[in-house]
């Protein structure tokens, strides 16, 4: 063989290595769906393409303990007949959220009826949706649950998990994850499920005045990641698509206000200087709410620049990341973050 010939071959080598790696390493791109009343075919597949999204998150249930009766027991359903007509046949992942209220009320045992309740139920809605679309048959492999669990009811909630994956060994179960368990598993332990989401958001006070951005700061973010080693199983990076204005009356919090800046008129508010924080110099009615002169709305809108700056820092952090996931599914606040969400591969 000559010298060309074998320097040829090791190039068609190396570059098929290569094309495998980058095969190996395509991120799946995901939007969470998280809506119960929204109109008939309301996740429209053609958004879907237009994003690039490749699989959707769909929120089948809450479910909360219920004092009277002492179970947990679910307080809202998604209708099969009357959201995501046209999307159920493409891949998703059915969650469940579940208040941690249920595991702080509940032993063990309660915890185990718990997931064969769940199981039941997921089972038997697919069913319904099999017989209700004929030609659309569902196609799913991983269940994700939704929680928010402390130290406190940790061991109730992982024994649930364990539970519910013994019931279905052949599908991967999924968990959300926040920044705090995230950035202390030695302390608020390590979920035992296969994969989780990681939900890049939500991580400050937002009754405290001084609050820069509840749901995104990026230095709060970056103190989130810090020098630990990475987490030990799968994740999927969550980022938020959403905002409000959080309403300050005398330096004290009254309530969330589901405005844009756009939204807010000149000639009631002023920007106070090098910040997100609006004053209002009229008295107005805005959003249902009787606002007073001198009350503050602090905006929290993460800026595509605040999303893109996250990817980075979790990405060079973490190494084993599946895909990114945007919450949530709205096609006009799509559009604020279009430039990342397009972008993102």
């Amino acid at each position: 063989m000559s010298k060309s010939l074998i320097l040829w071959t090791l190039f068609i080598a190396i570059l098929c290595a290569c094309n495998n790696a980058d095969r190996k390493e395509a991120k799946i791109k995901s939007v969470y769906y998280w809506k119960y009343n929204g109109p008939q075919n309301d996740l429209d597949t053609q958004v879907l393409r237009h994003y690039g999204f490749q699989h959707f998150y769909v929120k089948l249930m809450d479910v909360a303990f219920d004092p009277q009766s002492g179970k947990a027991s679910p307080k809202a359903r998604l209708d099969q007949s009357k959201a995501l007509e046209q999307a159920w046949n493409l891949p998703h992942t059915p969650v469940v959220f579940i208040n941690n209220n249920c595991f702080l009320n509940m032993d063990s045992a309660a915890s185990r009826q718990l997931a064969l309740d769940i199981d039941r139920y997921i089972k038997s809605y697919y069913r319904q949706l099999n017989v209700l679309y004929k030609d659309k048959i569902p196609e799913w492999n991983t269940l994700q649950i939704d929680c928010d669990w402390t130290r406190s009811s940790k061991d109730r909630y992982f024994y649930f998990l364990q539970e519910l994956k013994a019931l279905n060994p052949q599908i991967k179960l999924s968990a959300t994850l926040r920044m705090y368990p995230y950035k202390y598993p030695g302390q608020m332990g390590v979920p035992p499920v296969d994969e989780l989401s990681l939900m890049c958001y939500n991580l400050g006070k937002i009754k405290d005045f001084n609050t820069v951005n509840s749901i995104l700061d990026v230095n709060e973010f970056r103190t989130y990641l810090g020098n630990q080693q990475a987490y030990p199983k799968p994740l999927h990076i969550a980022l938020p698509c959403f905002g409000w204005m959080a309403w300050f009356r005398n330096g004290t919090y009254q309530h969330i206000l589901y405005l844009t800046e756009d939204q807010l008129g000149k000639a009631h508010f002023a920007r106070k200087a090098n910040s997100n924080k609006y004053m209002a110099i009229k008295d107005t009615v805005i959003a249902g709410q009787y606002i007073r002169v001198g009350d503050i709305l602090r905006s929290e809108w993460p800026s595509a620049h605040d999303l893109e700056a996250a990817i980075d820092l979790v990405s060079r952090k973490e190494k084993n990341i599946k895909g990114f996931s945007y919450f949530h599914y709205d096609t006009v606040l799509f559009k604020k973050y279009e430039s990342v969400i397009k972008e993102q591969k």
